[in-house]
C-alpha cells in the first residue's frame, strides 16, 4: 500500500492600494506645561499625550507629523525658535511639574525623561502661516506596534535659544499641538 502525502500551503498576500490612504488629526488627550530653571536661565517644556485608539488595527503609518502653533503668530520677539521634540520614557499626569511626572514623584532629568533616539529637531519660524511639522513617523509606528510605550511627547527649547524671551509663552495653550497621521489600510487577499 502506497501513501500519497500532499502538502498544501496558503499564502496571504497583503496588497495596499492608494485608495486606502486615510488621514487623522489628533489633539492631545492630556497636556501639561512645565517650567523651571536650566543653568540659571528660565526654561519651559510642553508635555503632550495623544490617544491612538482611533487608528484601526493593522494601520501602516506613512507619515506622522507634530504641528506646533497651528498657524497662530506667537508673541515672541524671536523670528526663529529652535525646538526639540522627544518621546517621553515615563508615564505622567496633568499634575506633572519641572521636578516630577506626578505629585510626589521625580523625573530622572528635570523637565521630563525623554529618549534621544526618538527625537525630532526643527527651527520654528514663528511668523510662518503654516509651520512645518516635526517628523514623528518612527515613534508613532513604534507606539502602534507596541515596541515602545506611548507616554507622549515633550517639546523643549534647544539650549542657546533666547529662553528669556520665549520660555514665558512656551506652553500647551500657546503652541496648540496637533498630530497628523496618514496611514494605509492593508487589504489581505487569500490566494
Amino acid at each position: 500500500m502506497k501513501r500519497i502525502v500532499v502538502f498544501l500551503s496558503v499564502v496571504a498576500v497583503v496588497t495596499v492600494s492608494a485608495a486606502s490612504l486615510e488621514t487623522v488629526t489628533l489633539y492631545p488627550s492630556q497636556s501639561a506645561s512645565v517650567a523651571g530653571d536650566s543653568d540659571g536661565l528660565p526654561d519651559a517644556r510642553v508635555l503632550m499625550q495623544f490617544d491612538l485608539a482611533s487608528l484601526p488595527k493593522g494601520a501602516i503609518v506613512e507619515f506622522a507629523g507634530l504641528r506646533l502653533t497651528d498657524g497662530v503668530t506667537v508673541a515672541w520677539e524671536s523670528d526663529f525658535v529652535p525646538v526639540i521634540v522627544g518621546a517621553l520614557t515615563s508615564g505622567w499626569d496633568e499634575s506633572a511639574s519641572w521636578h516630577g511626572p506626578a505629585e510626589g514623584e521625580s523625573w530622572q532629568s528635570p523637565g521630563g525623561d525623554w529618549d534621544a533616539k526618538h527625537t525630532a529637531y526643527r527651527v520654528l519660524v514663528t511668523k510662518a502661516r503654516v509651520p512645518a511639522p516635526f517628523w514623528m513617523t518612527e515613534i508613532v509606528t513604534a507606539w502602534l506596534n507596541g515596541d515602545v510605550p506611548n507616554h507622549g511627547l515633550v517639546a523643549m527649547l534647544e539650549e542657546g535659544a533666547d529662553l528669556a524671551d520665549v520660555a514665558p509663552n512656551f506652553n500647551a495653550e500657546t503652541l496648540k499641538p496637533s498630530l497628523e497621521i496618514r496611514y494605509l489600510l492593508p487589504q489581505t487577499d487569500q490566494r
